[in-house]
């Protein structure tokens, strides 16, 4: 951190100083796992309890994944923040790992910092998801002996459109990895944490409608509606509760995951997808306890089982939750107001660790602003409890994240699913808007994990045209012999028509693979009239003289019809990657006259065999009346023989009934101009 990074009267996240990220943490090595487990106990288990415990870390190298995934969502945020012109530092600090959230705290009021913005990894508004950081955070500045800096917390952020937008395309990309099932015979869980009964109770603003369970369930109806909405169907759904601990006798929220799995074939369910919106990132409880133990038990009931992505990264999240940052700057500084239904800072009382508990030292609240230097967090919680591991069969044996200490007075709360009635299900025919590229055998946009992509915003993408131009040809008179010529002769070639201001996605080499054609170019472009000087630039260039073309095609990206996330990879963020196919494909009468909700159904389909093969990149453009084709596609691989494996496997799918042309095929290695020149005919 730069000394004195104190935030300039201008920028947009004054008054604040740093934006302070507080996560649980975990072990980042095998040797930190023991006392990674010590200090959560709170010495409360004896160590040959922990040593089981600590094996469950055996399977992942000792490192807890929550780690990776908190470095990646600070990385994240900041990126976000700074495109928004804020230049203070975005810093981490955990609970119960490194970097510690006392020795954050401690290192940016030593660099001047005296006003932070903080921003927890938990979505919900609970004792463990909300005051119990708003306590640490506290119990922190105590502990260093700061008494001069204020602490400020972001409000719970579950309602972010953002944030539903993210569950519900992981929602879509997951149906896409369960075989074809009918739709009643499909069950969508969705999964959160368990918490005690008792702080369930005392979870909220102390408004109906803000405890726990209902705020999951909110999400769960929102994430159902933007799945029906596009897809225009979803299948019933569930709310479960995994990672539960504590003592055996302790109530905590019902159904667990393991046991309502279990349940669900006596109900006709063969197949099931689990979805985490309970969690913003891969933490323990979701690789653990649904990656392993829930797929597990599915295995065992004879269900077939895909888990949904948490929102990680996903960009709207981010977006969104960058939004609420600063928004929450803005009215600090008196300029605006809160963008969410949740109070900033928490009202009196909220979220307590159960109803009449006693009220401890909190930042950013209502009731406690301030602790005396020396208090402790866990001595002044009454009564303290030993821990005793529930024993269920689907509990994980370790201790679970924010309970292992709880007060749990019983509780009379029986929390029950929620089942949406299938006649919630019926959907009318989608309005037919025009043409559009929904032909892709690919889901919905998510942001892209492979370090060679950059993410984009499919609505900034979806407002724009954006072109492109297939254009092939084949070598009439051989090129020029001598090599620093024929690479002159290239390299100008390419260089005056890249002058037209188009953009290059590749030169392919289609020697072998056709006999009539040697190269491809693929040139892309927000304006058409772009593509066509560049394709005059190309013909009248020194090599466009040695070559003939063989066939030229455009095509522009529209909206998909029943998926609007769904984007085009080449307009996707996605890099070229080594091999390309590129055909032309025109669709029958009929298949524009069926209902769209049958041709809803076929896409559908069609779009899980494709991504069972994420590995391939598809590009589907509309072309309807730019030449003789409704649509091109172009399938990217690194792999060639992948390539194949998807034109195969998609020959399977109903709609392949509704297509009467799909060729030709122009398929080759992408190679940059001077290699391609190399390998073709010489003078």
């Amino acid at each position: 951190m730069t000394a004195n990074p104190y935030a300039a009267p201008t920028d947009p996240l004054a008054p604040y100083s740093a934006v302070l990220v507080v996560s649980f943490g975990g072990p980042r090595s095998p040797e930190e796992v023991m006392p990674f487990l010590r200090r959560v106990s709170h010495g409360r288990i004896p160590e040959e309890r922990l040593a089981d415990v600590a094996r469950h870390y055996d399977r992942f190298g000792g490192v807890s994944p929550i780690n990776d995934a908190t470095d990646v969502f600070v990385n994240a945020i900041g990126n976000e923040l700074r495109r928004h012109g804020v230049r203070v530092p975005v810093l981490l600090g955990n609970r119960n790992g490194t970097p510690f959230l006392e020795e954050a705290l401690t290192d940016m009021h030593a660099h001047g910092v005296r006003r932070v913005l903080a921003v927890v990894t938990s979505a919900y508004a609970s004792y463990s998801g909300c005051r119990q950081y708003r306590e640490e955070i506290a119990t922190a500045l105590a502990h260093a002996g700061i008494t001069d800096m204020q602490v400020d917390k972001v409000p719970p952020f579950n309602e972010a459109p953002g944030f539903i937008r993210a569950n519900a395309e992981a929602l879509m990309q997951a149906f896409m990895r369960i075989p074809p099932t009918p739709l009643e015979a499909t069950r969508v869980v969705f999964v959160t944490h368990s918490i005690p009964d008792s702080m369930q109770d005392a979870s909220g603003a102390g408004q109906p409608g803000t405890d726990y369970i209902s705020q999951h369930k909110a999400v769960c109806e929102r994430v159902a509606g933007q799945v029906r909405q596009v897809f225009g169907n979803m299948p019933q759904w569930d709310l479960a509760y995994c990672s539960r601990s504590g003592r055996p006798s302790d109530p905590w929220l019902e159904p667990d995951i393991i046991d309502h799995l279990r349940s669900l074939p006596e109900q006709g369910v063969q197949s099931v997808v689990v979805a985490p919106i309970g969690f913003v990132a891969d933490h323990m409880e979701v690789v653990n306890d649904l990656d392993y133990e829930a797929a597990e038990a599915a295995k065992e009931s004879g269900l077939a089982f895909t888990r949904a992505a948490t929102a990680g990264t996903h960009s709207a999240f981010i977006a969104d939750l960058a939004g609420l940052i600063l928004s929450q700057a803005a009215a600090a500084r008196g300029e605006g107001g809160n963008l969410t239904s949740w109070p900033a800072p928490c009202v009196a009382g909220c979220c307590r660790r159960y109803p009449d508990a006693q009220d401890i030292p909190a930042v950013s609240g209502g009731d406690v602003e301030s602790v005396a230097a020396g208090a402790d967090v866990v001595d002044a919680e009454p009564g303290g409890v030993d821990f005793v591991p529930s024993g269920s069969a689907s509990a994980v044996d370790r201790p679970g994240p924010e309970a292992v200490e709880l007060e749990t007075p019983p509780s009379p709360y029986n929390p029950l699913t929620k089942e949406t009635p299938m006649s919630d299900h019926s959907s009318a025919d989608s309005v037919i808007e025009g043409p559009r590229d929904d032909e892709v055998p690919a889901g919905s946009y998510t942001a892209p994990t492979d370090p060679r992509d950059t993410p984009v915003i499919p609505e900034e993408v979806n407002a724009s045209s954006k072109w492109a131009m297939y254009s092939v040809f084949r070598v009439a008179t051989a090129l020029p012999a001598e090599d620093d010529e024929r690479r002159r002769l290239v390299e100008g070639s390419d260089e005056w028509a890249g002058q037209s201001g188009v953009d290059t996605r590749g030169w392919y080499d289609l020697s072998g693979l056709r006999a009539n054609a040697d190269l491809l170019v693929w040139w892309v472009s927000d304006d058409p009239a772009v593509l066509q000087d560049a394709y005059h630039r190309f013909r009248a260039s020194g090599l466009g003289r040695h070559l003939e073309p063989v066939w030229s095609n455009v095509g522009v990206h529209r909206p998909a019809e029943f998926n609007k996330s769904h984007l085009p990879s080449c307009f996707a963020g996605i890099a070229p990657r080594r091999w390309a196919a590129f055909y032309p494909f025109i669709r029958s009468k009929e298949w524009y006259l069926l209902p769209a909700a049958d041709r809803s159904r076929m896409l559908r389909e069609h779009g899980i065999v494709g991504a069972a093969s994420s590995d391939v990149k598809a590009s589907t453009l509309a072309a309807f009346a730019l030449g003789d084709y409704e649509w091109i596609l172009a399938l990217e691989g690194d792999d060639l023989a992948r390539i194949v494996d998807v034109m195969k496997d998609l020959r399977y799918v109903e709609a392949r009934r509704y297509v009467d042309v799909d060729t030709p095929f122009f398929t080759g290695e992408r190679v940059s101009p001077v290699v391609w020149a190399d390998r073709q005919m010489r003078a």
